[in-house]
């Protein structure tokens, strides 16, 4: 028996099922199978129920689940209370940011941060844009600098370091890439990419589910890329709200950034965990502030 074992068959029991086990895990459905059924083995007795539709906890697997979830849940914490005093001592700040949130802004904070605390060691991170919290909430980086639109109760926002305007990722063949802006309301006759996994408050931020005079737009081809958001745009498939940023990252000819002029501009700024509160996140707030 070891903790991968264990993990899997904790994830189980909250999902009954393989493949959402699978994918929390970032494992491979077969090997969530036999990580199960080597425990089973181990221990002598069937803990699931499977059928072909559903996956269900035997008696024995209930009585474990109870016994282990405690245990397991206190080893965590240990482990992260661990790191973190470890880390106090060696002064290490951990930055994220995804591949749409570098760029100028976050090189002046860090370098006024360094100024300041020359002791400090600053380790860059390039976080999932599509998942963007989870290595908050893992204690795998003390904050994430990215869009400061969050609905999370468990995670914090700001200082704010920049507002960014809105454009429009258009094919270059597209009539609306001659036009000086566009207005919210044309969203409503064009495609937008799906973006899966992406925060929900920042999916409606950017892709509004609805014009101000209440039409729907529509979300379309699904993306689970920056990259396959902008091929789809450059074939006409789909048409991309974004930043103006972008026109920094955007090397390439077949695709226009029109000005949107009845969008808000989007924050830029610190979010960070306030369960994982130390000495590093306060430091880098009163430089960002």
């Amino acid at each position: 028996m070891d903790l991968v074992q264990i993990q899997a068959f904790l994830v189980l029991c909250e999902e009954l099922h393989f493949g959402r086990t699978a994918e929390r895990l970032y494992r491979s459905q077969p090997r969530i199978s036999r990580l199960i059924a080597s425990l089973e083995a181990e221990i002598g007795g069937t803990l699931f129920e499977r059928t072909n539709r559903k996956v269900n906890l035997t008696p024995l697997g209930a009585d474990l689940e109870a016994r282990w979830r405690p245990a397991y849940a206190e080893l965590l914490t240990g482990y992260a209370t661990a790191k973190r005093s470890a880390r106090a001592a060696e002064r290490r700040l951990r930055v994220g940011f995804t591949i749409t949130t570098e760029g100028p802004a976050l090189t002046r904070l860090l370098d006024a941060f360094s100024e300041t605390h020359p002791d400090y060691v600053i380790t860059l991170v390039e976080v999932s844009i599509m998942d963007p919290f989870a290595p908050l909430r893992n204690d795998e980086v003390d904050v994430v600098f990215i869009w400061a639109v969050v609905d999370d109760d468990d995670l914090a926002v700001g200082p704010i370091l920049e507002q960014q305007d809105r454009v429009l990722a258009v094919a270059r063949a597209d009539p609306l890439a001659r036009a000086e802006s566009v207005s919210i309301e044309q969203l409503a006759e064009r495609s937008l990419p799906s973006i899966a996994p992406f925060p929900k408050a920042m999916l409606d931020t950017f892709y509004p589910p609805f014009t101000p005079s209440g039409k729907a737009i529509r979300r379309t081809h699904v993306a689970r890329t920056l990259h396959e958001a902008l091929t789809l745009v450059a074939r006409g498939l789909v048409v991309h709200p974004t930043v103006t940023s972008m026109a920094s990252r955007l090397v390439r000819d077949d695709i226009v950034l029109v000005p949107i002029h009845d969008l808000p501009p989007i924050p830029l700024g610190l979010i960070w965990c306030p369960a994982h509160d130390n000495a590093h996140i306060r430091a880098l707030l009163d430089t960002a502030r």
